[in-house]
């Protein structure tokens, strides 16, 4: 999967329709997560079984604080699906708003 790529996109479709059966993907794609977070946290949420949960969360939660705006709401949004806390997920909501009233209307970084 190269960055800038369709293949992480159709990886994540796939994957997500699988669902749980395709929880054996887990370690390659917290392996992958850094290169290619805006598909992949969709893909960590699909898949992930709970014996695994805690381990995403955390790779997750380390996401909703670093690198581009839109891939920290990613995170935090998958995060907030995967164990429902919404702790990231709030000053990242705020901060969108922000801008959206500032007329910026799009992500900050």
């Amino acid at each position: 999967m190269r960055p800038g790529g369709t293949t992480p996109f159709r990886v994540t479709a796939l994957l997500t329709s699988w669902g749980r059966e395709a929880s054996e993907a887990v370690p390659e794609l917290l392996a992958a997560l850094p290169s290619h977070p805006l598909p992949l946290t969709k893909a960590l949420v699909a898949v992930c079984p709970p014996g695994r949960r805690a381990e995403v969360a955390d790779a997750l939660r380390e996401r909703t604080a670093t690198g581009p705006a839109d891939e920290r709401f990613a995170a935090a949004r998958a995060l907030h699906e995967l164990t429902g806390d919404h702790g990231p997920l709030l000053p990242l909501l705020a901060e969108r708003l922000a801008g959206s009233a500032g007329g910026g209307g799009g992500p900050t970084s």
